[in-house]
């Protein structure tokens, strides 16, 4: 670095870079989860906690009184994803996982607010992996891959059966090895706007449907660590 080159009486107080054995290192401890539902604004369900508190389960067994609205603000659901995660500790892995059976259809998504936040969750190294929920053709594929697309190592998938979204969602808790495991921060954002409970997978609601996904992968979490 060029300060190097410096006579020795002048000793930045900010180098311009952080030595390898400065950089904070990988945490290793049991993944924290935060849940949040968006329709026409943004709700958070439950703060960062561990797959074992109660906050966390009974916030998920609630995902069905969550819903209502008459749009989809994926805008206002990455918005407080991305303010959760900056206050996370460093060292932690950062996830978002944003569920849709629709796309973003509110002023703030039309007006380039999907695009600002997804690049702010870049700029924070938060992944950001997205799931087309529901029937084909009625999601908004090309959307959410864009969006998966534009941050570090972002994936899209896709659950147009049951099965499917457990498997997706187990994708999501990781392998069971968790010796030397990095610890990460992931935040569920779910959509919650009224065609979650109008629109049904097989013979139960949508958003049924995700709640039991959701209390799976609950105990899948619980199983790695206990």
């Amino acid at each position: 670095m060029l300060f190097f080159n410096r006579p020795q009486t002048v000793r930045p107080t900010q180098p311009s870079f952080v030595p390898k054995q400065a950089r904070p290192q990988g945490i290793q401890c049991p993944d924290m989860l935060s849940l949040i539902g968006f329709n026409d604004d943004a709700q958070l369900l439950s703060p960062f906690v561990s797959a074992f508190d109660a906050k966390f389960v009974n916030a998920t067994q609630g995902l069905p009184a969550a819903v209502g609205g008459g749009s989809t603000n994926i805008t206002a659901g990455l918005r407080l994803a991305n303010n959760l995660l900056s206050r996370m500790p460093k060292g932690l892995r950062r996830r978002i996982w944003l569920l849709s059976d629709g796309g973003g259809n509110h002023p703030e998504d039309l007006r380039g607010g999907i695009t600002s936040e997804v690049e702010r969750a870049r700029q924070q190294f938060t992944n950001v992996n997205c799931i087309g929920f529901g029937d084909p053709g009625q999601f908004n594929k090309e959307l959410l891959t864009r969006i998966s697309n534009a941050t570090h190592n972002g994936k899209y998938f896709e659950a147009t059966t049951i099965s499917a979204l457990g498997a997706t969602l187990r994708r999501a808790a990781g392998p069971r090895q968790h010796v030397n495991h990095r610890g990460e921060a992931t935040a569920f954002v779910i959509d919650c706007s009224g065609s979650m409970v109008l629109f049904k997978m097989g013979e139960r609601r949508r958003i049924d449907v995700v709640r039991d996904a959701m209390v799976d992968l609950i105990r899948y979490k619980q199983a790695m660590w206990s």
